[in-house]
């Protein structure tokens, strides 16, 4: 697995998201809305479904992307603050 996903990955579980799998990729379910974080290409992506069924269907939004270029703790550091701040902040 890449490193940068299974460092946010374990980050999700440390913020006590819940770990759902759908359609065999690794969702992180917390208070009723859905993220992952993916990789295409030279990008990741901080994604979100806003419901069981959206993830369900492979619907989620890209919340924000993220250059894989980037020096991998640095990135990692960057995603997770992100992660504070648009989705454990918000509410």
């Amino acid at each position: 697995m890449d490193i940068v996903i299974k460092e946010i990955n374990q980050f999700f579980l440390t913020l006590k998201f819940n770990k759902v799998v759908i359609n065999d990729k690794e969702n992180f379910e917390y208070k009723g809305e859905y993220y992952m974080l993916t990789r295409d290409g030279n990008n990741y992506y901080l994604e979100c479904a806003l419901t069981l069924d959206e993830a369900k269907k492979n619907w989620h939004e890209d919340m924000e992307a993220y250059n894989a270029e980037s020096p991998q703790e640095e990135l990692i550091e960057y995603i997770k603050n992100d992660i504070m701040r648009f989705v454990v902040n918000t509410y």
